[in-house]
């Protein structure tokens, strides 16, 4: 090949290139705009306060990412009645994951998708700021209050306006107190709260997080009963504040003065089972055995030393078990018979 025909060939190469570079930065949105009453769909190239740029979506939608910018159409805001997102795709797998509790790979996902939807930003309920509000639900579900910090930061909340939302954003303080040890005033704060109205969910995050600065205060009693009402106040869905509550009530369990002395007198004629200890004792042991047996581990078994608490079984509940163990036998005999 001759010199000339090599910088040709390379030329257009380069050329090819940039044209793919360009392909890859343009961003475009299905979505439904209304204008005097008429409804079209369009690929939404940028919005902005003041206007718009789209594409008609009669045409494809890999012609409208590579089309030159003087076919975009222009459109001011104020002649636009209504503009209606379509979800993206990558939006609803990363739901998916989201309501499947695989958080790590549903927090990848929204990242994905604030990028990639970026020109939409400023647009109210846009999949932009929706994929950024779960990436700071996917670090609060994991409890990574420093991720969550961090993505709090880099979200404008100002295009949300469902209720939901705007609630669980007032609730980001409460976290913010827990990750800061700010024990006395959030103590205060869920004090405050207690008497609103509130969804199960968000009264589940509050109780957590109550519970966590009633511990910090040293406060055990109330601590243990606000733990205990974190993990009922939604027991179906807000499995990771069920799951950490009872694992931080064990820890108050395993240090509490009363319960050693009782574990240590268990069937001993020293063992007081009138004394507060030993009615906490077998607290605990209530709550490891739920904790394995409703798995709320998920495949994460109880904690070793956590687990030294199933051999406290009170002597009732082993009473009542073998009642009900005879109970199941005599009826599957007479159903034999």
């Amino acid at each position: 090949m001759k010199l000339t025909q090599l910088i040709v060939s390379l030329f257009a190469m380069m050329t090819l290139g940039a044209s793919a570079q360009t392909e890859a930065k343009r961003q475009i949105a299905r979505a439904a705009l209304t204008t005097d009453g008429s409804t079209d769909q369009i690929y939404l190239v940028e919005a902005t306060k003041g206007s718009i740029q789209y594409i008609s979506s009669r045409i494809t939608f890999e012609r409208a990412a590579t089309m030159d910018s003087p076919k975009i159409n222009k459109l001011s805001r104020v002649k636009v009645d209504h503009l209606y997102l379509y979800e993206p795709k990558g939006y609803a797998q990363a739901m998916d994951l989201f309501q499947a509790r695989k958080y790590k790979e549903a927090l990848k996902a929204f990242e994905k998708v604030t990028e990639r939807q970026s020109n939409t930003a400023v647009l109210e309920n846009n999949y932009a700021t929706l994929a950024q509000y779960y990436q700071v639900e996917c670090c609060r579900r994991m409890l990574d209050l420093e991720g969550m910090k961090k993505k709090i930061a880099k979200l404008d909340s100002k295009p949300l306006t469902r209720q939901i939302q705007i609630a669980q954003l007032e609730l980001f303080a409460f976290w913010e107190a827990v990750l800061n040890k700010e024990w006395q005033r959030l103590d205060t704060l869920c004090k405050q709260w207690s008497k609103r109205k509130l969804p199960v969910s968000h009264r589940a995050q509050i109780e957590f997080c109550h519970a966590q600065a009633l511990e910090g205060l040293k406060q055990w009693k109330p601590a243990l009963n606000a733990y205990a009402r974190a993990m009922t106040a939604d027991f179906t869905t807000s499995h990771e504040i069920v799951k950490q509550s009872a694992l931080n009530a064990l820890a108050i369990y395993a240090q509490m003065d009363g319960v050693k002395r009782e574990m240590k007198n268990w069937g001993k004629p020293a063992a007081n089972s009138n004394s507060e200890g030993y009615q906490f004792l077998g607290e605990a042991y209530g709550l490891a055995s739920i904790y394995e047996k409703a798995k709320l581990g998920g495949e994460t078994s109880l904690p070793a030393e956590y687990k030294a608490f199933l051999k406290f079984q009170p002597p009732h509940l082993a009473k009542a078990k073998e009642k009900a163990k005879a109970k199941e036998k005599a009826k599957k005999e007479a159903a034999a018979n």
